[in-house]
């Protein structure tokens, strides 16, 4: 069927069936067409998040590229209103997707090679068709890849939101996360980075790393906005338990689809809603299509998925107070980094941090402002630490932190004190109470303290925390091995 095509125009059809780029592919699809018909041509493609364009063209001439920007933005409707024998186009699920149109002589000029213009257009519909599914596969299988893996919920969302932002290339990505007991919704933002995660209308700043279901195990916390489930795409399809796709820009009921399209749909597990998935573009970025909507159907089941294994996960080695890791999993933990320090060498510094007067706390003003203080603590200590460090709550007001790869006593005291600054202040738990907050730290250093197994380490900086608080409270001192070290 090809055999009365030139031998150049069959090798640049291979070459469209091997693009690895839906650009690549237009690119190779406006060549062919030129090269078919001797005549300048030029294409469009209604890409996920972006109108591709390209021309073989003389510098300066854009009307045939204007033409296939407008079929593909309408739909395939042109004002003009062309011939067929203008234009080559690529539907899928009757929508235009892609237009590849020539420029005729005369008026009464006509595409006399049929043969080519077929094999144009299936070829770049199946071109195109391949590249989106590779496209999804990749993301389905980097997806699953996270079910089997411990990771907690702030990590999972985070590589979730990079991975869906890549494969639609879409301005926003988000997950909602339904909260039963306030009624409203917490939307995930990577904490640090509000140029790339805007606050959108109809949300409000909330609590940053506050849940233990939020905060991220590095000690880099997802920043919260709380999103209310009237009048907000996110809160109608938590609400309904349905996708909904949202291309109008203007007079919506929805307040934080103002000026964006939207495509959201809902995260379910076990048949309850636990929240929602949403991507978000600029008025001016192409339209949400249905099968835009029916990957993000199939991602969200992932998600949903990932999420529930990873609350499991977290519950099992999270203090439920706080949000710090729990006792037993800062015994594992140290057993881990020890065993690093067998395998590499590496050493790393172990804190001991007992809270100052804390007993006066619940004695004074009861256990419900203990625990605020706890929880208080645990916040500030977060946000001081390194992305390889780790946080435990030891037991009652004692808390553990480990410091990976830190071997100088300089690098590991400025650490401590770093710590020991952040505590020192007075908190406000209500209008009635206020209270002082200080801790005594005890620094130990493996290997250069010689301690024999994890539990000397920890002895070691335990006796350094009491000494620290029996020789005036709000400060730090070395374990007793550290002067012979320094000998």
């Amino acid at each position: 069927m090809t055999d009365a095509l030139p031998n150049a125009w069959q090798h640049g059809l291979e070459r469209l069936l091997a693009a690895p780029h839906e650009q690549h592919a237009l690119d190779a699809a406006v060549a062919l067409a030129a090269a078919l018909f001797g005549i300048p041509a030029a294409g469009a493609l209604h890409s996920r998040a972006a109108y591709l364009v390209s021309a073989s063209l003389a510098e300066g001439d854009t009307t045939l590229v204007a033409r296939a920007l407008h079929l593909v933005q309408q739909g395939g409707e042109s004002e003009a209103s062309p011939s067929p024998s203008e234009t080559i186009l690529v539907c899928n699920q009757g929508r235009v997707i892609a237009a590849i149109c020539v420029q005729l002589h005369r008026p009464d000029h006509s595409l006399v090679n049929p043969t080519g213009i077929d094999l144009l257009q299936i070829a770049l519909a199946q071109t195109l068709a391949r590249i989106r599914l590779a496209a999804e596969a990749r993301l389905l299988h980097e997806m699953s890849h996270g079910l089997g893996s411990r990771r907690e919920v702030a990590q999972l969302m985070r590589q979730v939101l990079e991975l869906v932002a890549a494969t639609f290339a879409t301005r926003v990505s988000q997950i909602f996360l339904l909260d039963r007991r306030a009624g409203d919704l917490t939307m995930m933002l990577v904490a640090g980075e509000p140029s790339d995660h805007p606050r959108r209308p109809g949300t409000s700043e909330g609590n940053r790393g506050d849940d233990p279901l939020v905060s991220g195990g590095s000690g880099l916390p997802l920043a919260t906005a709380r999103v209310p489930l009237h009048d907000t795409a996110s809160g109608w399809v938590v609400t309904n338990g349905a996708p909904l796709i949202h291309n109008a820009t203007s007079d919506s009921v929805f307040a934080d689809a103002s000026g964006a399209k939207l495509a959201c749909v809902p995260l379910k597990h076990n048949d309850h809603t636990i929240g929602a998935l949403m991507l978000a573009n600029n008025a001016d970025d192409p339209d949400f299509l249905d099968d835009d909507l029916h990957l993000l159907m199939t991602c969200a089941g992932v998600v949903a998925m990932l999420i529930a294994n990873a609350r499991l996960y977290e519950r099992a080695v999270r203090d439920a107070l706080t949000g710090a890791y729990n006792r037993g999993t800062f015994d594992a933990r140290l057993r881990e980094y020890w065993a690093a320090w067998e395998q590499s060498g590496t050493g790393f510094a172990l804190l001991m941090l007992d809270l100052d007067d804390f007993k006066q706390v619940n004695d004074q003003f009861g256990h419900a402002a203990g625990d605020a203080v706890l929880r208080e603590t645990t916040r500030l200590l977060w946000s001081g630490l390194r992305e390889e460090d780790a946080l435990f709550r030891y037991g009652g007001e004692e808390f553990c932190v480990v410091l990976g790869g830190v071997t100088g006593l300089e690098a590991a005291e400025r650490a401590a004190e770093r710590l020991r600054t952040s505590l020192d202040r007075e908190i406000i738990i209500d209008p009635a109470v206020r209270v002082r907050l200080s801790a005594s730290i005890g620094l130990a250093m493996h290997p250069l303290h010689g301690a024999r197994t994890p539990q000397d380490l920890l002895d070691i900086a335990d006796e350094a925390a009491m000494r620290a608080k029996q020789s005036g409270k709000n400060r730090v001192l070395f374990g007793s091995a550290s002067r012979e070290a320094r000998a």
